[in-house]
């Protein structure tokens, strides 16, 4: 999960990427009200990315590793609980949870997002 930050720390750090992903929007010959909109696709698109690479390293680096713990374990509960298959599954909640998380910052300027 995202650390806490003091608020008005977290808006600075915001407000910097903002005028990034903006310039660069606007260096590539965008102007006027569609930069906001474009700026909110680029930034969600980031976050789905993000998404999928959270689900992939769960996939093939934390279940193996799982797996390999609960072999090493002389328990034989934890071998039917924490099944391959079990575990793949689980790493379906992964992509979930980074949206959930990086959602509220790439809309953070609606107040609406913030308080869901």
């Amino acid at each position: 999960m995202i650390p806490k930050l003091p608020h008005h720390l977290l808006e600075d750090v915001l407000e910097e990427i903002r005028i990034f992903v903006e310039n660069i929007i606007e260096s590539i010959g965008v102007h006027g009200h569609t930069v906001p909109v474009l700026r909110h696709v680029l930034l969600t698109l980031v976050a789905i990315l993000l998404a999928f690479i959270a689900e992939r390293i769960c996939k093939y680096l934390f279940v193996p590793l799982v797996l390999r713990m609960v072999k090493r374990t002389q328990a034989r509960w934890d071998d039917v609980v924490l099944d391959h298959q079990v575990l793949r599954t689980a790493c379906h909640i992964v992509p979930a949870l980074v949206i959930w998380q990086l959602m509220p910052l790439v809309f953070y300027q609606y107040h609406v997002v913030q308080v869901a």
